[in-house]
């Protein structure tokens, strides 16, 4: 016998053996029609992988549209508490005068909301001044916070006013409310 003979013997016997293995293979294995047929293995398995892949983007997009909803939440309910204090927040002016000799504007006022209320800047006539604030009682406050239902005034100095004018006054709160009055010098 010549090598020829020997390898292609080698061979159909390899080839024999490789089909005993498939065949017994078969027998044992509950998918033995995956196994015969390829092509039905990778159309489900690239399903599979399909179907996770549209489940994972699905999930990043919710937990995204999540946390985006959160983070509005929020700033909505932070927006409606500071519109609701706002709301919360009267004054009422009582009377203004302005005493020539000394230049100065006095503006009386009552804090009629239900909330505290600090007193962050006053203009007259758009141009902003400086003022010292007081209760009832000529106690200065040196915060410019005014109590719930507490009286007090303030007093500006305004070498500028003029007799027989009307001067607008606006007082603003640290919350950002705006409160106006007109007086006659």
């Amino acid at each position: 016998m010549g090598i020829k003979n020997k390898h292609k013997t080698t061979r159909k016997k390899a080839q024999i053996l490789k089909r005993k293995v498939v065949a017994s293979a078969m027998c044992f294995t509950p998918l033995r029609f995956f196994i015969k047929n390829r092509r039905a293995v990778s159309a489900v398995m690239s399903n599979l992988i399909l179907i996770g892949a549209v489940m994972a983007v699905g999930l990043v997009v919710l937990a995204y549209a999540r946390s985006t909803s959160i983070n509005y939440q929020t700033q909505y309910a932070q927006t409606m508490s500071s519109d609701i204090g706002k709301l919360k927040e009267t004054l009422t002016f009582e009377y203004a005068y302005y005493k020539p000799s000394s230049h100065d504007v006095y503006i009386y006022f009552l804090n009629s909301g239900t909330v505290n209320i600090e007193i962050k800047s006053i203009s007259i006539n758009g141009s902003p001044k400086s003022f010292i604030m007081y209760t009832m009682h000529d106690v200065a406050i040196d915060n410019h916070v005014l109590a719930s239902g507490q009286e007090g005034y303030l007093i500006s100095n305004n070498p500028d006013l003029v007799s027989g004018t009307t001067y607008l006054v606006k007082l603003t709160s640290r919350s950002d409310s705006t409160f106006a009055y007109n007086f006659l010098v």
